[in-house]
């Protein structure tokens, strides 16, 4: 058939229209559920003579909902994704309910995530969680997803409400936990928040903490301006808030007005810098705030503690991490603070850091005052001995680790701690420093391509001119959804950080419903494969369209009291492969049960599958004869 010689016409009317090229058009707002569109071909030559008519019957579908967006860090502090700041890849983007997490994904390497197939309603939020901290680092809500909705641009700020820090160090606090309240102290229920994880909340090695409210999600959280508390319990070694040191700015700050940030627009900052304040910077806080719906995130609301006063003749020990990030097979600087809080001499004493496992000392890299010194090595400790400090002074030593160049990704915690050369007993209170290392997409993460491909000779595997299926979804255990593109390949761009060592299993699964009409998977679904970390790994799936040919089989068919067929039906199966044998063909074989029971029914159909198949294998066409059994019940 030549189309250019075919006029096509169209004889029902409706929401669906045939074009002259046999397109069919679907009508905006066209209600779901099938259509049926009858229609005329005729011979353009010979319009009146030459002519048939046919039916189709179409289904039409809602289109499914979705919402995107990009997770980023909001540098400025504005609100909004400027188009240069970092994005960040690897996060875990949760999609919130009524305070219940109804889908994840991970965002990919540009910071960018989407969720398909959102049913429609109200009060939804997103979060986004750290995935080496646990930790929600930004939000928003509450949007609405209506009917056949595309909700683009919902773009998460990494933007962190503040860092709790100590009052005389002002360095980061972990381990402080952080609830949001009412005025009268009760805790806000979880629904009061773009993701139930951030009530309550605790700090990590950064000291950060982040509240999203969701004005109207719970009576708890009116739309109305309301009043909000901070009540933060303090981690051991420190004071119980709020600090006495640096006190709390009266009364609740109203974020409407924000009369502490001068700057137009974007967030309120309660101070001007992402970090704890240092040096004579501003030290102003809250921890009262009056919130209402359309308000403006309050950032930078930085939060001291002060740590607990120890008695004299007590040593204290500190320890800070020259950077909170670290580079595998780089080196990290550490500096040790050893204070003698007594007023008298304190000599033999050994000063001791436990490094992380897999850690190095760098030769040559300890000093004591600025001087070089020699340390002791044994395991994981580094030993300083004989170390004097004279009454209400302290020392300071700096050495530097060599961090693995296999470390696995996440948080590593070295502890400094004073000891009694004598006794060999700890002395006074010890300190910690924490470092990240960041997973890294070249080296920890593992991807995943493929193609869904039209596997003609339904061999499971692509040969030459087995083209790609344009538009077939697929489907991780995580919830995560790919769709193929125009060639019928797929990526999915650190799919998982496999475990370092042994690697770790991925499955994905092919929606078989997203195939053209028509198309059966000739490959196993879902697929399963061992990832590797910094490996890429292939996944393909074969679909094919071919011919179904029933076979329709009853009891009479058999012998009474057997599972063979009659002898008249013997040659019927010898026809059947034939006719199996002259194009690719699925078998479709269907036994109807009758006054037998449900187990000969299976037992005799399974016996013919059997027979079908040894005579396949030794007369039958070079493809694989896919099979199909179905026992229909009797009434």
């Amino acid at each position: 058939v030549i189309p250019a010689n075919m006029t096509i016409t169209p004889i029902t009317t409706g929401p669906l229209t045939v074009n002259a090229d046999g397109t069919v058009t679907v009508a905006a707002n066209t209600p779901a559920g099938p259509y049926t569109v009858t229609y005329t071909v005729c011979e353009t030559l010979n319009l009146a003579t030459n002519c048939d008519s046919a039916d189709v019957v179409i289904t039409v579908v809602v289109p499914p909902n979705r919402v995107a967006g990009i997770i980023y860090e909001d540098s400025n502090s504005n609100g909004a994704f400027d188009g240069s700041e970092p994005v960040a890849g690897g996060y875990t983007v949760q999609l919130v309910k009524g305070g219940v997490i109804v889908a994840t994904k991970i965002s990919n390497p540009d910071g960018s995530y989407e969720f398909d197939g959102i049913p429609a309603g109200t009060g939804y939020s997103i979060a986004a969680v750290d995935p080496l901290t646990g930790r929600i680092v930004t939000g928003r809500g509450m949007f609405t997803v209506g009917a056949a909705s595309v909700i683009v641009d919902v773009n998460l700020p990494i933007d962190p409400s503040g860092v709790v820090y100590d009052s005389s160090t002002r360095l980061p606090i972990a381990g402080a936990v952080l609830r949001l309240t009412n005025s009268a102290g009760t805790p806000l229920p979880a629904t009061c928040f773009v993701s139930p994880g951030q009530q309550p909340q605790t700090t990590g090695a950064d000291g950060q903490y982040r509240f999203d409210v969701l004005p109207g999600a719970n009576a708890a959280c009116p739309v109305g301006k309301t009043e909000y508390r901070l009540a933060i319990t303090a981690p051991a070694g420190y004071v119980a808030a709020p600090s006495t040191s640096i006190i709390p700015q009266a009364g609740a700050l109203d974020a409407s007005i924000c009369p502490v940030d001068g700057a137009v627009g974007g967030s309120c900052a309660v101070q001007p810098q992402l970090t704890a304040p240092v040096g004579a910077a501003a030290t102003t806080y809250f921890v009262a705030f009056l919130l209402q719906a359309g308000d403006p995130n309050v950032v930078h609301n930085h939060v001291p503690l002060d740590p607990v006063v120890l008695v004299p003749g007590g040593v204290t020990v500190t320890k800070t991490a020259k950077s909170q990030i670290g580079l595998r097979g780089g080196v990290m600087t550490y500096t040790i603070t050893a204070t003698n809080n007594g007023a008298t001499v304190t000599s033999d004493l050994n000063l001791v850091d436990q490094m992380p496992i897999g850690f190095t000392l760098v030769d040559n890299s300890v000093t004591l005052a600025g001087a070089p010194v020699v340390a002791t090595v044994s395991g994981r400790a580094i030993t300083l001995p004989a170390v004097t400090i004279p009454a209400a002074a302290r020392v300071v030593v700096v050495l530097q680790l060599r961090i693995p160049v296999n470390a696995t990704p996440g948080e590593y915690t070295n502890n400094a701690y004073a000891v009694d050369a004598v006794t060999g007993a700890r002395i006074g209170t010890g300190g910690s420093a924490t470092i990240r290392i960041k997973a890294e997409a070249v080296f920890d993460c593992g991807d995943v391509i493929g193609k869904v491909f039209d596997d003609r000779n339904s061999n499971g595997y692509q040969d030459e001119g087995e083209v790609g299926i344009p538009g077939v979804r697929l489907a991780t255990v995580r919830g995560e959804l790919i769709t193929t593109d125009t060639n019928g390949q797929y990526h999915v761009p650190c799919a998982m950080l496999p475990d370092q060592k042994i690697g770790s299993n991925f499955i994905l699964k092919l929606d078989s419903r997203t195939l053209p009409s028509g198309y059966r998977i000739t490959t196993e679904n879902p697929r399963v494969i061992r990832l590797t970390a910094g490996k890429v790994s292939k996944l393909n799936f074969g679909a094919t369209i071919g011919r179904v040919v029933k076979l329709d089989l009853r009891g009479d068919a058999f012998d009474a009291v057997g599972d063979q067929l009659k002898p008249e039906w013997q040659s019927g199966i010898d026809r059947l492969i034939a006719a199996l044998a002259e194009k690719n063909s699925i078998l479709r074989l269907t036994y109807f049960e009758d006054a037998e029971s449900a187990q000969v029914a299976k037992r005799r159909a399974a016996a013919v599958k059997k027979l079908i198949e040894a005579k396949w294998k030794r007369d039958g066409a070079d493809y694989r004869l896919q099979i199909e059994v179905e026992i229909v019940k009797k009434q």
